[in-house]
């Protein structure tokens, strides 16, 4: 079963993010921050993670670039309501980062993404 991370710091976000994502054939795991994230990633594999970019401790994009060092098979996509877009930009041109979604999300953009990213793992 493919698995799919999110990582957000606020429990009411990644609760209504799994509520979306509920009647999807994934198994979804969550993570309240990028350190959190990495110690689970170390121990499961995943297919897809989403992450905050506003987080205290790591940002979204340092969080995704770790990712993209240790796990590059990894796909990344970042969810931000605020950050700087343009090291946004950056990490994506860079190839740290797949996609990026703005909050407030839009659930079918979120579930239409997280689904092609999920076809690129096949």
């Amino acid at each position: 079963m493919q698995k799919i991370l999110l990582v957000d710091d606020e429990v009411s976000v990644r609760n209504a993010i799994c509520r979306v994502l509920q009647d999807e054939p994934w198994q979804i795991l969550t993570a309240k921050s990028g350190r959190a994230a990495l110690e689970l990633m170390a121990t499961t594999p995943v297919d897809v993670i989403l992450s905050d970019e506003r987080m205290p401790g790591m940002s979204g994009v340092e969080l995704l670039s770790a990712v993209s060092r240790i796990y590059p098979e990894t796909i990344r996509i970042i969810l931000t309501g605020h950050g700087d877009t343009q090291l946004v930009f950056k990490a994506i041109r860079d190839g740290e980062i797949y996609r990026f979604l703005t909050k407030p999300w839009n659930d079918e953009e979120l579930v239409a993404v997280l689904r092609q990213a999920m076809g690129k793992r096949k």
